[in-house]
């Protein structure tokens, strides 16, 4: 602690230049590791529900229309959250899709042996799209 009360200004300047970047290093990192975990679970959710249509397995169709939603539950409060850095328009976007599962999951679930393809594979193409363009960012 001593030395550093003679350091000058320069090599003040130089450690929080260095501090400044492995911060921001770090930063991207956890940043990243986030997007890949969004982007798993984005994935993971979408591959239950093309899986549980093949089967035609109503209990396992359950458990992944109720994974999904969940999932786009906890975007959309992520999105609402005041922490979060994405641009308002993003966020709104994805707020939009958010309820647009949240909306749909309820229609799909009220009737499994009549399910809507489309919009099954609109879920499943919106996990899809979103994981990919995740991982793209990286």
């Amino acid at each position: 602690i001593s030395k550093g009360i003679d350091m000058s200004s320069s090599t003040y300047k130089s450690l929080a230049d260095i501090n400044r970047q492995i911060s921001e290093g770090l930063m991207e990192s956890v940043t990243a590791n986030l997007a890949q975990q969004e982007a798993y679970y984005l994935a993971k959710c979408g591959l239950e529900l093309s899986e549980a249509h093949k089967s035609k397995n109503d209990d396992q169709m359950v458990t992944a229309l109720d994974n999904n939603q969940r999932l786009w539950v906890m975007i959309k409060t992520l999105m609402k959250s005041k922490t979060s850095r994405l641009p308002e328009e993003t966020k709104n976007n994805l707020i939009k899709l958010a309820d647009y599962v949240a909306q749909n999951t309820i229609k799909l679930g009220q009737d499994l042996n009549n399910i809507d393809n489309k919009m099954l594979d609109s879920f499943i193409n919106i996990n899809r799209q979103i994981a990919e363009g995740l991982l793209g960012h990286r």
